[in-house]
């Protein structure tokens, strides 16, 4: 379980990190 758990919570953190990188871009071209 504790293993999953970490597993998930890595998933929403790179997802996270990925969307955030991709408001940056957005920003920069505006």
């Amino acid at each position: 379980k504790i293993l999953s758990l970490n597993l998930e919570e890595n998933q929403v953190s790179n997802f996270t990190k990925e969307f955030q990188d991709l408001g940056f871009e957005i920003i920069e071209r505006l």
